[in-house]
């Protein structure tokens, strides 16, 4: 018994200790707006200089009814790709980057999330799009990257590309286009094979020939038109009918 009352004012002690101690520390003031102003501060001067690279007008082939991706990433590095355009940005924070599409009939859907954490200079992260026209036009693509404070709406830095203009094509302008680019070609290769084969003398020859032809061809229409014409007629000639009239008196005064 003894070592169960000992145990039980043992326990009663440390309660009323914990609680004694917990009376003394006074709990932490919660931030106030210079504490925020100040966190913010700090974030800003912790952004470093990364790339935005996105892609370009000529790299999008938009056709009415058909998708496409328009892809976009931002890297904590700094340096050259072939993937499209690059430009700097700040970055070492949440970044949020938004597409506006306006202009011909388009839908715009985006693909990823919108806010992806870029921290570190090792970091890519990427967004992407999928762009359908409904109509032929030019659409207008508005690209936005931002730097936000942790998770809140409050912006450290923004970037703004210049605004892009693509041109979506219809299937029949895209055939009519392919056709007349093609007939191009090939008649600007025949000229070429002409030249090297003949030069300019093959190509005075071919003059020559050609005129040649056509003089063989007026010759021949005046042999034709030449044959064509009637024959003259004894019998309907008048002056004829008159040199034969004298003769015909002489003969009848004589039987008289």
């Amino acid at each position: 018994m003894h070592w169960v009352r000992r145990t039980a004012a043992i326990l009663i002690v440390g309660l009323l200790v914990a609680s004694c101690g917990n009376r003394d520390e006074n709990p932490a003031p919660p931030p106030t707006q210079e504490d925020f102003n100040h966190a913010v501060a700090r974030a800003k001067d912790g952004l470093f200089q990364g790339t935005l690279t996105y892609n370009t007008a000529k790299q999008l082939k938009l056709r009415v009814g058909e998708s496409t991706l328009f892809r976009t990433t931002i890297s904590g590095a700094r340096g050259k790709s072939s993937k499209g355009h690059e430009i700097p940005v700040s970055t070492g924070a949440q970044m949020g980057v938004k597409l506006h599409c306006s202009g011909a009939a388009i839908r715009c859907t985006s693909l990823s999330s919108e806010r992806q954490s870029v921290t570190s200079r090792f970091e890519v992260v990427q967004w992407r799009w999928r762009l359908t026209p409904k109509s032929a036009g030019t659409v207008h693509l508005d690209l936005t990257a931002t730097a936000y404070f942790r998770d809140t709406k409050m912006v450290l830095a923004e970037k703004a590309p210049p605004t892009m203009d693509v041109e979506a094509s219809s299937p029949k302008s895209e055939a009519a286009a392919t056709a007349k680019k093609y007939a191009s070609v090939i008649c600007a290769s025949g000229l070429a094979v002409l030249a090297a084969v003949g030069g300019v003398p093959g190509a005075v020859q071919l003059r020559e020939l050609w005129q040649g032809r056509s003089r063989r061809r007026s010759a021949s229409g005046r042999a034709t038109d030449d044959s064509q014409e009637p024959e003259d007629d004894a019998s309907t000639d008048p002056s004829r009918d008159e040199a034969r009239a004298p003769a015909n008196d002489g003969e009848g005064g004589g039987e008289e």
